[in-house]
């Protein structure tokens, strides 16, 4: 409790008097057993806080209790020969106070403050200071003062401001209440030589997609601030890892080709970033050892790094545009990102409302061969040197034109790049024709084991691969058999690599998921059973229907129809052939598949099963989609078989 004496009262805010005195005995600094009657109430500023105190007119000195300083947020502290006070907030130092012989710590009237005496103001019109007006019009800014008192009519209806007051604008309740956040924005000048200064940003992350074939989800970008130049590089996470490989790959490959004089001390290259990758001690190591300054931007200041911010936006925008118009899913963002980009280097671009020379042309010196573009998107037919083999195999592969093969600023080229559905890889070749018509009639887009993570599907990597090495099974896509030479795992999928059969010293390696291949393999029991020619377990390189073998879908992928199976298997060719020409004996008219032994024992083996796996079982996710049957004509066809579609009940 704390308690003023009646001489003092003049320190107390709003005093009220009791309507009866209260005594009442033993407080705290007083005699003890004496009596002390409290004969009003109010308060006290202490450091500038309130505290409650009562009022006695006959007591000789006045008590605070350091619990009442407690309460109120005050820290006390008492050492051996020492009490120290701190008011309420940490940035307030801890104060001395004057210590008495008898033990007691005493409040100076320093850290007191006295109530003002109330003055009441004329009602006329009387001159008054810029900051009295300043808290008199709920503290307006004082630009709106400085206007007003241009105005007769203001001064006229009493607003009289002293001009010989001191010009303040800065008021400590406006800094308190009005603070805003404020951007500091460096000069916007670009350099005077080009690759001298750089600016850098990612995006990506988050719901965005995972490309196809390679899995990206951040795309990072490199801008030239004076020529406008832009470079792209796509990472599958974000790293310490990525980031340095992305920044060696632009201080190894992009930086030399701005440099006059590579060896030069004094050439400095200046990058800007914010603090997010790029503050790392790896990255900083490689901008340090290729003389690059970074130029760090402000916690939460996107604003100071607007050139890389803008770039990734238009990029985006690009990008949405042409997956729109190719009808084409989100899947294909980084190729679509990649080619925009290219777009923006070899076109003009905007300065200060006029149109500067492309990019491209001022780094190159030369204009881009822009005959080379096509619509991104489009359909187009891949050359394939290994299918004109045969008169009778088509001798190209559908797929999607997604660009040229190189970004056309560290390398140059006149290659294009096709996705090819069926096998989910990329193709450089400039053996390409194009449908550059936007109309998307029904094919596939993405492979068969994109959403693989939609099922459930467990694979035996090993036992699969020892029951299925040295089949051959035929492929309704292309009408080729195909012998498997193994099944792996990678990245989590339950790969088979397969090659052409017969095999030659031409055949190219082909990696394709096993629920295709299974797919495959059960199509041709299945057409067998539905009344196939053929006699025995179906010919070489299928598998017999096992009781316990999981589900597969026909499907290799949308659109795709498949293949019954008929006399144009080669060795059933063949056997056929030494019928029609004579009688022999059967030993004289083998077939190699029956005479290799490894083939002979894969075509009588059974695919595993899908459950009860060992525990180092793989994973394996699978989109399943309803496919059409199609079957070959009555003539026998070799490694080929023209078909045409009928739906099996």
């Amino acid at each position: 409790m704390c308690c003023i004496g009646g001489a003092d009262a003049d320190i107390v805010f709003l005093c009220e008097r009791l309507e009866k005195a209260i005594s009442v005995e033993g407080i705290h600094g007083t005699p003890e057993d004496s009596k002390v009657r409290l004969d009003g109430y109010g308060s006290i500023c202490l450091c500038g806080v309130y505290v409650p105190v009562y009022i006695s007119d006959h007591l000789p000195q006045n008590i605070v209790s350091d619990g009442v300083l407690t309460e109120a947020g005050f820290k006390v502290r008492k050492e051996k020969g020492r009490v120290q006070l701190q008011p309420p907030g940490c940035i307030h130092p801890w104060i001395d106070l004057h210590l008495d012989v008898d033990g007691r710590a005493y409040i100076g009237e320093d850290l007191i403050t006295r109530p003002t005496e109330a003055k009441v103001s004329a009602m006329g019109p009387r001159t008054a200071s810029r900051e009295l007006w300043h808290a008199r019009l709920g503290h307006r800014a004082y630009s709106y003062l400085d206007a007003m008192k241009r105005f007769p009519q203001y001064y006229d209806a009493g607003f009289r401001m002293d001009s010989s007051s001191r010009r303040t604008d800065s008021c400590e309740d406006c800094l308190l209440a009005k603070s805003t956040k404020t951007h500091h924005h460096p000069p916007r000048s670009r350099a005077e030589e080009p690759g001298r200064l750089w600016y850098t940003d990612v995006a990506g992350g988050g719901q965005r997609t995972p490309s196809v074939v390679h899995g990206y989800v951040y795309r990072t970008i490199f801008v030239e601030s004076t020529t406008q130049l832009k470079i792209v590089m796509f990472n599958d996470r974000k790293n310490d890892k990525a980031t340095v490989a992305n920044t060696e790959y632009w201080t190894q490959r992009v930086l030399p080709l701005f440099r006059k004089d590579a060896d030069a001390e004094a050439h400095l290259v200046y990058l800007g970033h914010d603090n997010g990758e790029m503050v790392s001690d790896k990255v900083q190591k490689v901008l340090a050892g290729a003389r690059v300054v970074s130029r760090h931007t402000c916690p939460y200041t996107p604003q100071q790094n607007g050139m890389a911010e803008r770039a990734n936006r238009y990029l985006d925008e690009g990008a949405c545009t042409m997956l729109a118009a190719a009808r084409l899913p989100e899947a294909f963002w980084a190729e679509a990102s990649r080619h925009f980009c290219l777009i923006a280097n070899i076109t003009p671009w905007k300065k200060e409302g006029t149109f500067e020379v492309d990019s491209y042309q001022r780094l190159h010196g030369r204009p881009f061969a822009y005959h080379l573009l096509r619509v991104w998107g489009s359909k187009c037919f891949v050359y394939d040197r290994n299918r004109d083999a045969s008169n009778l195999t088509p001798r190209a592969i559908r797929g999607i034109y997604v660009g040229l093969a190189h970004n056309q600023v560290t390398s140059l080229s006149w290659t294009h790049r096709v996705y090819i559905p069926t096998q989910n890889k990329f193709v450089h070749s400039g053996q390409v024709q194009f449908l550059e018509k936007m109309t998307r009639t029904p094919e596939m887009l993405l492979p068969p084991s994109y959403n693989i993570d939609r099922e459930n599907d467990e694979y035996d990597v090993d036992a699969y691969d020892a029951k299925l090495r040295g089949s051959v099974h035929i492929d309704p896509e292309d009408g080729i058999h195909y012998s498997v030479r193994r099944v792996f795992e990678k990245d989590g999928l339950a790969l088979v690599e397969r090659l052409p059969w017969p095999e030659s010293s031409q055949s190219r390696l082909e990696v394709v998921h096993l629920r295709d291949v299974l797919g495959m393999l059960r199509l041709q029991n299945t057409a067998a059973e539905a009344g196939a020619t053929d006699e025995g377990n179906g010919g070489p390189g299928s598998l017999p229907v096992s009781p316990n073998m999981p589900p597969e879908s026909g499907g290799a992928a949308q659109g795709v129809g498949r293949t019954r199976r008929s006399h144009s298997e080669p060795q059933q060719v063949r056997a056929a052939e030494a019928r029609d020409s004579g009688p022999g004996s059967g030993a004289d008219h083998a077939s190699p598949t029956e005479a290799s032994p490894e083939r002979k024992e894969s075509r009588n083996c059974t695919a595993p099963s899908g459950g009860g796996h060992s525990s180092g079982g793989t994973k394996r996710n699978a989109e399943s989609t309803s496919e059409g049957l199609q079957s070959a004509d009555d003539a026998p066809r070799r490694r080929s078989a023209r078909v045409k579609e009928r739906e099996i009940p």
